[in-house]
C-alpha cells in the first residue's frame, strides 16, 4: 500500500512541479515551498472505500476441492484463506478453512483477525474482539434438573405405549403364574393335611405293639361344594386329631385354601404331645412345646434392627420422583 501511495504521490508532485515551472516570476524558494505543501496534502489524503483498487490478488484450487486465495486493496485491507476437504468417516466429509483478515478501523487502528471454520463452526481470534463475561454459576436446582433429565431421557409416545403393552403382558403372565402356584400350593396343602392325618392315625412306630391295633372310637367328616371341609377323630389309645379347611374366593383364579388343625398323642416316654398348626399360602406353620425353638436373636442384631427402625432412610426429594408418563 505504501508503495502505491508513494507512486501516486510522485505523479501528483511531478504534475504540480511542471505547472509551476511555467510561471517565471516565482522564485525557486517559493516554488519549493508550494511543492512541499502539495506533497503533504497528497500524503494526508486517504483513499475512500468506494474508490479502493485491488493491488494484489492470487487464487488457486485443486481437483479435490481445496483452494487458496489472497488479496490486498489500496485502502489497507488484506485477506487470505486456505480451504480443504477433510474426510471425517466413510460417509462423511467436512470443509475446513483457515484464514486471516486485516484492515484499518475508522479510528485509525489496525485490526487483525485470524479464524478457523470447520464442522465445529466459525472460531475467530483477535485482540479486537469483545471478551465474553465470565459464565454465571449454574443454580443447584438447575443442575439437579439436568441430572434428572439425563437419567430419564424423553421417550417417544410410541415407545411409551410399547413399554406399557409389554409391562401389561408381563403383569398378566405374572398373575397367571401366581394363580398356578396358588393352585399347586393348595393341592399340596390338602395332600399334607391328608398325609398328616394318615400319619397320626398310623401310630405303630411310636406306640407299643399292643397299641398298634387301637380302635377308632370317634370319627366325623364333612365337606362343601366349594372345597371347604372339616374332620375330627379319636382312637382308643389316646390319639385325637381335628382339622378345618376353608376355601377363600372359591371358583376364581384367586382361590386359596387355609387349614387349621390340631393333634394330640402320648410319646413313648409317656409325655403328652399337643400340636396345633395353620397351613395356607404362607406355608405350614406348626406350634407346640415339643417343637425345637429357634436360637434367640443376638443382642447386637437386635440393637441394629432397633436403630434402623428409629432412623429410616429419608425419602427421595420430590423433584427426583419419577412422574408417570401419560
Amino acid at each position: 500500500m505504501n508503495e502505491v501511495i508513494s507512486e501516486s504521490l510522485r505523479r501528483k508532485i511531478f504534475v504540480i512541479f511542471n505547472s509551476l515551472s511555467r510561471i517565471s516570476p516565482i522564485k525557486s524558494q517559493v516554488k519549493n515551498l508550494i511543492v512541499l505543501l502539495c506533497a503533504i496534502g497528497c500524503a494526508c489524503a486517504t483513499v475512500s472505500d468506494q474508490e479502493a483498487n485491488i493491488v494484489r490478488s492470487n487464487f488457486d484450487h485443486d481437483a479435490e476441492g481445496g483452494y487458496q486465495f489472497a488479496y490486498e486493496t489500496d485502502n489497507g485491507i488484506t485477506a487470505q484463506a486456505d480451504g480443504k476437504i477433510t474426510v471425517l468417516s466413510e460417509n462423511s466429509t467436512a470443509h475446513q478453512v483457515q484464514g486471516s483478515v486485516s484492515y484499518v478501523s475508522p479510528e485509525g487502528k489496525t485490526i487483525e483477525i485470524t479464524y478457523v471454520a470447520d464442522e465445529n463452526g466459525y472460531r475467530p481470534e483477535s485482540d479486537s474482539l469483545p471478551t465474553p463475561p465470565a459464565p454465571m454459576p449454574i443454580p443447584d436446582y438447575i443442575a439437579r434438573a439436568i441430572e434428572y433429565i439425563a437419567a430419564h431421557p424423553y421417550k417417544e409416545e410410541t415407545e411409551v405405549n410399547e413399554e406399557k403393552k409389554v409391562a401389561k403382558v408381563n403383569e398378566e403372565k405374572k398373575v397367571v403364574k401366581v394363580n398356578e402356584e396358588k393352585k399347586v400350593a393348595n393341592k399340596f396343602l390338602v395332600v399334607i393335611a391328608a398325609a398328616f392325618a394318615l400319619v397320626s392315625a398310623d401310630v405303630s412306630h411310636i406306640v407299643r405293639n399292643d397299641e398298634s391295633q387301637a380302635p377308632i372310637i370317634r370319627f366325623e367328616s364333612d365337606s362343601s361344594p366349594e372345597g371347604s371341609f372339616q374332620y375330627s377323630y379319636e382312637t382308643g389309645n389316646g390319639i385325637s386329631a381335628q382339622a378345618q379347611g376353608t376355601v377363600f374366593n372359591p371358583n376364581t383364579d384367586a382361590a386359596s385354601l387355609e387349614i387349621k388343625g390340631a393333634a394330640r398323642y402320648t410319646s413313648p416316654e409317656g409325655e403328652p404331645v399337643e400340636l396345633t398348626y395353620v397351613a395356607n399360602e404362607k406355608g405350614f406353620q406348626p406350634s407346640g412345646s415339643h417343637i425345637p425353638q429357634p436360637q434367640p436373636i443376638p443382642e447386637l442384631i437386635l440393637r441394629s434392627l432397633e436403630y434402623i427402625a428409629a432412623h429410616p432412610p429419608p425419602p427421595a426429594p420430590a423433584e427426583y420422583a419419577r412422574k408417570p408418563l401419560n
